[in-house]
């Protein structure tokens, strides 16, 4: 059996669903056939009593070169089972690494929150937003997402990321270059078509109320955002320090609106 990449994916909220959807448009690259078969939200009973039944997670041909699996960190059950997998299994293990505003991604999860509390509550024991959990007013989200900001922030996540490879791909979350995605895992660029985030939750939009609500709060925090974004300011001096990559010019954009109020 050829070795395999195992392409594995940063931090939550940052584009996942979209990129399972979208990198296999190349033909050398086979998808999980679930999203996330290492998350806790899926049974995997079944790779952790024989690691090699992992390969059965994917649609692999003759073709194959690269496994995409974009069960988020921090979403993997244990970091002991990612380790598994890849030694079972005899594969190289490379992170793709979107890097996105923690504002930015609050607001999605809680728009996620809408429908997954409109679906199934047992869902959201893992989130560490009781506040809205229990139906309390919303401006108690930000100091609870605070709180527990340590479980979000990119550098936290990277350290778990860096136990399982230091092959890893850091991007800004709204720069896309799929050419260095693949470059990344010694495959041909192809032309990507029709790059857009593609989400089965997209049903929230339907929910007027809890979405106006949302959009309202972030709308008249400048605070909050202020608060979000000094934290983040830090965390991309560390990133671009320790992976040597260029975010110079959003620093230089935080910073500017962090001046301007």
């Amino acid at each position: 059996m050829s070795k395999f990449i195992i392409l594995f994916m940063g931090p939550p909220r940052t584009a996942t669903r979209s990129l399972w959807s979208i990198l296999p448009q190349h033909p050398e690259i086979a998808r999980t056939i679930t999203k996330e078969p290492l998350s806790y939200f899926s049974s995997t009973n079944r790779i952790l009593i024989d690691p090699k039944s992992y390969l059965d997670e994917f649609k692999i041909n003759s073709r194959t070169k690269v496994l995409l699996d974009t069960t988020p960190f921090p979403y993997h059950t244990t970091l002991d089972l990612v380790k598994s997998v890849i030694e079972a299994n005899d594969l190289e293990a490379k992170i793709l690494y979107p890097v996105r505003k923690p504002c930015d991604r609050l607001y999605s999860s809680l728009k996620m929150l809408f429908v997954v509390k409109k679906r199934n509550f047992d869902r959201l024991k893992h989130i560490t937003y009781p506040a809205f959990v229990k139906d309390e007013p919303l401006d108690f989200i930000p100091d609870k997402f605070l709180e527990n900001i340590g479980w979000w922030l990119d550098t936290e996540i990277l350290k778990d990321a860096i136990e399982v490879t230091d092959e890893i791909l850091v991007f800004r979350f709204d720069k896309f270059d799929f050419d260095k995605i693949f470059e990344f895992v010694r495959l041909k660029p192809i032309r990507i078509e029709n790059f857009m985030q593609i989400n089965k939750l997209n049903e929230w939009h339907n929910l007027i109320l809890p979405k106006m609500k949302v959009d309202a709060f972030f709308e008249n925090n400048t605070q909050t955002r202020n608060d979000f974004d000094k934290i983040f300011l830090s965390q991309l001096q560390t990133i671009r320090k320790v992976y040597e990559i260029d975010l110079d010019d959003w620093i230089s954009e935080i910073e500017g609106n962090l001046s301007n109020t």
